[in-house]
């Protein structure tokens, strides 16, 4: 079984704590999803004082 790994990241924006637009990254999971790409790792990057800067979601899916 062979597979391929997709990474997506987005960039927290906001003034203390940063923000991700959690709209935006549901439609886009469900698309990847509907491509046959499962979401299987996030993580975040710290910017600085516990503020997130990047949201780093790892995707993977088989290939024949």
């Amino acid at each position: 079984m062979k597979f391929e790994y997709k990474l997506v990241h987005h960039k927290a924006k906001g003034f203390l704590g940063g923000k991700v637009d959690i709209d935006k990254m549901t439609e886009e999971y469900n698309t990847y999803g509907e491509d046959g790409w499962e979401l299987v790792s996030v993580m975040d990057t710290n910017k600085s004082h516990g503020e997130s800067n990047l949201v780093i979601a790892v995707f993977k899916r088989e290939i024949n």
